[in-house]
């Protein structure tokens, strides 16, 4: 798993733009923590992304691993308070959060099975089925995310409509 990699070029401009950032809020966008596996605050701990391998001493290793790198990016993006990371790789809506950082899984759309696909990856945080899109609206104090769930017509109910938000939270702008 340490030959996955930002590599070194796009670290150095992940570094100097969170580095050199003024805004309020600081999003994130991604496929995957890692370009590969399952798992969002779990995944956040290991190679690159945390330092750490299971089993073994984290800051050697990274030293070792990513040498010329001041901090794995988790690290990073704490320090540099990100308000949020946005990933899909796994296909379900999951919210979590590490050191500050928002750790949120896209649900999927369009999955008529309307499924927790990969739910055990995720050991904690609000987990709920598919489907649906997230909406994010950004304002001076504060950032609102909302899990609006898409049902097909013949799957509709009273208590299940396109629409319908299934949870929502706040994100503070930063100090």
């Amino acid at each position: 798993m340490w030959g996955i990699t930002i590599g070194d070029e796009q670290y150095r401009w992940f570094k100097r733009t969170l580095e050199t950032s003024t805004a309020r809020y600081t999003f994130v966008y991604a496929h995957h923590v890692m370009g590969t596996g399952r798992g969002g605050v779990e995944a956040s701990e290991l190679y690159e992304w945390g330092g750490g391998t299971r089993g073994k001493g984290a800051a050697d290793e990274f030293r070792r691993r990513r040498p010329g790198w001041e901090l794995p990016i988790h690290q990073l993006m704490a320090r540099h308070k990100v308000s949020a990371f946005f990933q899909g790789h796994d296909h379900l809506f999951c919210k979590q959060e590490r050191d500050g950082v928002v750790y949120q899984e896209a649900p999927l759309p369009a999955d008529h099975g309307y499924s927790t696909y990969n739910a055990d990856a995720y050991t904690s945080g609000v987990k709920l089925p598919n489907a649906g899109y997230l909406r994010v609206t950004v304002g001076p104090d504060e950032a609102a995310v909302e899990y609006v769930r898409c049902y097909l017509p013949k799957d509709e109910t009273a208590t299940r409509k396109t629409g319908d938000v299934a949870h929502a939270y706040t994100i503070r702008p930063r100090p």
